[in-house]
């Protein structure tokens, strides 16, 4: 895991997945956590996790989570 800037985080995997994966990721405080489909590889994820617990309005913010990052089983579909 890589600290790109204040509550962005790459991600990059041992082993490439053989499709792009599906990434959850969950705060461990008050926030909220998700992944940026759009920078998404094989490779590589990025994460961002925001509060409005500081401020009034949601800002980037370092803090704890937990992520899944896992391909739909052969012929099952995305929704």
């Amino acid at each position: 895991m890589n600290r790109k800037s204040q509550g962005e985080y790459q991600i990059s995997f041992e082993a490439p997945f053989a499709e792009p994966p599906i990434v959850v990721a969950v705060a461990n405080s008050y926030g909220k956590c998700y992944a940026l489909e759009a920078e998404g590889t094989l490779q590589s994820v990025t994460l961002i996790c925001m509060t409005d617990l500081i401020t009034a309005s949601p800002a980037r913010t370092d803090m704890g989570f937990n992520f899944y990052a896992g391909v739909a089983r052969a012929g099952e579909r995305r929704s």
